[in-house]
């Protein structure tokens, strides 16, 4: 089963929050979730247990995702992201100054490809997106595969992202912002990874 705090269908979904301890085993968990709304300053922390994906905020088709919260203090989860808006139609989609706390334990799955952990993701099939001051800060635990401060797939823009890598592993690449499909014209400008001691398995770009 599937775990969301605040949901509106258009609405807004403002400054919900959500724990998680001890042997839960959840699906999918959203902090705060609309369809073509606006989402914001919701956060999730999970402490222990088992989570397919975990989202401080998203935005189903074309909505604003901005500041919200995931924290992962120890589980295992197979995505986490701080913010993200999709979209299967060709309405833009924004991901803006959210977060993702990594202290502890193990991501494992896949969202795109490699890419399992996101501060914001702004992903369309169809549409373009913008993930911006997005960031990611990881001191401890383990990252499975790849991760990102900010991710679009296709047209649109990754800037001004950040990730600070402090303690822990990453088993992939690091990215501070990413164009995942760079042939749809996506740009990924002034993104930031912040390097303190950290065992990467990739590249960091």
């Amino acid at each position: 089963f599937g775990a969301v705090v605040g949901y509106s269908k258009t609405g807004k979904v403002e400054n919900n929050r959500l724990t998680i301890s001890g042997d839960a085993s959840i699906a999918d968990v959203f902090g705060g979730e609309t369809e073509t709304g606006s989402v914001s300053g919701n956060q999730v922390t999970i402490l222990a247990g088992s989570v397919g994906s975990a989202k401080g905020g998203y935005a189903g088709f074309g909505g604003m995702v901005t500041g919200n919260t995931l924290k992962i203090e120890g589980g295992t989860i197979g995505s986490a992201i701080g913010g993200g808006s999709g979209t299967n139609g060709s309405t833009s989609v924004t991901a803006t100054d959210n977060t993702l706390e990594i202290t502890g334990g193990t991501i494992t799955g896949t969202i795109t490809s490699t890419i399992i952990a996101a501060g914001g993701w702004a992903g369309g099939y169809d549409a373009a997106g913008t993930a911006a001051r997005n960031r990611v800060k990881l001191s401890n635990g383990t990252v499975q595969g790849d991760l990102s401060g900010g991710v679009i797939l296709k047209a649109g823009t990754a800037e001004a992202n950040t990730v600070d890598l402090i303690s822990g592993t990453v088993g992939g690449n690091v990215y501070g912002g990413c164009s995942w499909w760079g042939s749809d014209n996506g740009s990924a400008l002034n993104n930031t990874v912040n390097l303190y001691g950290i065992t990467v398995g990739g590249t960091i770009y």
